[in-house]
């Protein structure tokens, strides 16, 4: 999605409670006396509630927001209390005025949904919630060869997705990072009786084999549909709408909306006189069918996405399986498209922006390179300078390069400029307890402030990173790296690559194993924050780091 499209979403979520609240003292006014035309705009108010509770796709817009629930449970009570005064005020005794009861009913569920969704994503419940959904205890019982011959030929790469993301979750976040692979199995089998009822070891064997079954052809597939799921639980209506509880509210508010819409159509053709102007029949007919348009494209995500594919093979209830299974095929698949993510990776070269930044006014807002398309040294570094100085280095060392064709040479330089992307623009997920790229910040200035004038990026880096001061380099060694002496930590490593006749295979292992490290060591919370942004490759190589732990686990278990 792009800027323009965000900005657009980003004011509707943030003005609907201000237009609805306008609107609803504007119709509280407007009542003084039960005319035709004023029950007809008392429709308008339970449908403003049925519109604020929103698409299934969408409940928060930032990860913080799900924090907010119980501010939008005050404002639907508030909501509530005016809409009901709007129909007090309009009512008449007529169909018209009755047909708006079952409306308040629709449009409180619909806003609940959303409170409701808001509240599970900012708890522990979330979690039982989506597990419940299937049958996991009878399925456990099942025969085991039958049970992954019937995975092999239908869908094992969506039912291996699903497993690991139900392994994967908060109240076990950051085990990826322990040393002890036994404590990791013990505190996933304990989260796994718990939410589900089913034996750890068991759901551990089952798992190797969903593994083994997809990893090879599948293993970013797999990758990409646990984001999906992860992005559905932390900021859509997912962890409510599959449960019983959400199918019931569900049924309730459509049954609502079509029986109000077909008894309100069938009133104004046989008594079209007496419902006011036609400009406020067309406003009401238009309201409800917006709203039974949403009820529709719900029903169509519902049945197109990766979760429809799971409630058919495995939901408790066998007449909900086989009415999954029917219209699953008769719906278009909406996420089987040809890529689940954008390809492209954030790109930032520190030193070049400082070059171009000098001939700039101090004041002067950052600017970005456009995306491309796609240790134990390196971990005492890590919380200061380790990601700047090797960044600083391989720019040097590929400005220094004549011929630009080399495959590592490439990957280097792409995953140094994106790990500089991320400490610009997510300082928190490489840097635990700055919110700000306070170090970056700092170099910046010091780097700004060391480049000659040049008439072009590769000459200010030849003129800055050349002829070493061998007594400089003596003092480095006995201090600790500061803002100073950034210049000298950066000459040091240069000068020790320069030595290496394959000094591009190791600088793309320092990065790989760089971006492993901030993946693995980064908090869940972190990654789920970021998919509100679009799937990152950061998240990527976590999870693929995490399926690796997890992998040796089972299999030592």
């Amino acid at each position: 999605m792009n800027d323009f499209f965000k900005t657009i979403l980003w004011f509707a979520y943030i003005g609907a409670d201000w237009i609805a609240i306008v609107t609803l003292g504007k119709l509280s006014g407007s009542h003084v006396e039960s005319t035709a035309t004023n029950v007809l705009r008392a429709y308008w108010a339970p449908l403003l509630l049925v519109h604020l509770g929103g698409p299934d796709t969408i409940t928060a817009c930032t990860f913080e927001d799900n924090k907010l629930w119980i501010r939008h449970l005050i404002s639907l009570l508030v909501k509530v209390f005016f809409v009901i005064y709007v129909i007090c005020m309009s009512w008449t005794f007529s169909w018209l005025s009755f047909f708006t009861l079952p409306l308040i009913l629709a449009g409180i569920i619909k806003y609940v949904e959303k409170i409701l969704c808001l509240k599970l994503s900012n708890s522990q419940k979330t979690k039982p919630l989506i597990s419940n959904m299937f049958n996991l205890q009878s399925h456990s019982d099942l025969n085991e060869n039958q049970t992954l011959d019937r995975l092999q030929k239908e869908n094992p790469t969506v039912l291996s997705a699903y497993l690991f993301f139900t392994i994967m979750r908060p109240d076990v976040n950051d085990y990826l990072s322990s040393e002890n692979l036994s404590d990791v199995g013990t505190r996933i089998k304990a989260y796994l009786r718990e939410t589900t009822g089913i034996d750890g070891r068991r759901a551990f064997q089952f798992a190797d084999k969903y593994l083994a079954l997809s990893l090879g052809k599948d293993v970013f597939e797999i990758i990409f549909i646990q984001l999906g799921f992860m992005f559905d639980a932390a900021y859509t209506k997912a962890s409510l709408i599959h449960t019983k509880l959400g199918c019931f509210l569900r049924l309730a508010s459509s049954t609502s909306f079509f029986s109000v819409l077909l008894l309100f159509f069938i009133d104004i053709i046989k008594k079209p006189k007496f419902h006011g102007s036609r400009i406020d029949i067309a406003i009401t007919g238009f309201l409800l069918s917006g709203a039974i348009a949403q009820e529709f494209y719900a029903t169509w995500v519902i049945h197109s996405s990766d979760w429809a594919v799971l409630v058919a093979e495995f939901h408790h209830n066998v007449l909900v399986r086989k009415v999954f299974k029917i219209t699953s095929k008769y719906f278009p698949r909406l996420l089987r498209q040809s890529r689940r993510w954008s390809n492209q990776m954030g790109q930032f070269d520190l030193l070049a922006y400082c070059w171009r930044c000098k001939k700039r006014k101090a004041n002067q807002s950052h600017g970005f390179l456009p995306k491309i398309t796609i240790g134990n040294e390196i971990a005492e570094m890590w919380h200061k300078y380790c990601i700047i100085i090797w960044h600083l280095a391989t720019i040097v060392c590929y400005l220094q390069e004549d011929n630009h064709d080399g495959e590592n040479m490439e990957i280097s330089k792409c995953a140094s400029d994106y790990m500089m992307y991320l400490l610009a623009m997510c300082p928190a997920l490489l840097l635990s307890g700055y919110g700000e790229s306070f170090w970056l910040v700092h170099a910046y200035d010091n780097l700004k402030g060391l480049l000659p004038p040049a008439i072009d990026i590769r000459n200010a880096a030849s003129k800055l990173f050349s002829n070493p001061d061998n007594a400089h380099e003596e003092e480095l060694e006995s201090r600790e790296i500061t803002f100073e002496n950034l210049k000298g930590e950066v000459l040091k490593l240069v000068t020790i690559l320069k030595q290496l006749d394959n000094k591009w295979e190791m600088l793309r292992d320092v990065w790989i194993e760089m971006l492993l490290y901030a993946a693995v060591s980064s908090r869940y919370i972190n990654h789920v924050k970021l998919l509100g942004e679009g799937i990152e490759l950061f998240s990527l190589i976590w999870l693929l780091a995490g399926t690796s732990v997890l992998s040796s686990v089972f299999q030592m278990e």
